[in-house]
């Protein structure tokens, strides 16, 4: 990608507790942690399904279950929209001041500690999704991609929170 990006973007292996990178929560489970570090600093934030992902996925289990044939399944998902378009930051938020924040939620490495072996690669921003970081970003809001709790916690240092 050619952006320069003025954000955190980027997986740093060495600014992770070695709790992160041995447990190796999953997305949902990370996503989580830093929602209760927000509101822990009384910042509204909420998690977004940006495509409606989560609902389309439980809208199709339920209507295999009930045999519908799949293209028909198909064309239900294609007509069901999230309310946000895909690229749209996993976190919404707004920081004391009013001023807005958007977190991209990964998935950290996990790592054996004993051996230094990678078990799960970290996850990576799409290059959509850092366009449309970098757009809010433009705007003047607080954007950045998070790993960890961690990762969260220095976003919202570097603005004195």
């Amino acid at each position: 990608m050619s952006l320069q990006l003025a954000f955190p973007h980027q997986w740093n292996r060495a600014a992770q507790s070695r709790s992160v990178l041995s447990l190796g929560p999953d997305e949902a489970v990370t996503q989580d942690a830093i929602l209760i570090l927000l509101r822990s600093k009384r910042i509204e934030a909420e998690a977004i399904d940006a495509g409606g992902k989560k609902i389309r996925g439980v809208v199709a289990a339920v209507l295999r279950s009930m045999k519908v044939p799949q293209a028909t399944i198909a064309i239900v998902q294609a007509r069901m929209k999230g309310a946000a378009p895909t690229s749209w930051p996993d976190i919404t938020g707004i920081l004391p001041g009013g001023r807005a924040l958007f977190i991209e939620v990964k998935a950290p490495e996990r790592v054996d500690l004993l051996t230094g072996r990678q078990l799960r690669a970290p996850g990576k921003a799409e290059p959509e999704q850092l366009v449309m970081l970098d757009r809010l970003h433009q705007r003047g809001a607080l954007v950045g991609v998070c790993w960890s709790m961690e990762d969260a916690r220095r976003l919202l240092a570097s603005v004195g929170l």
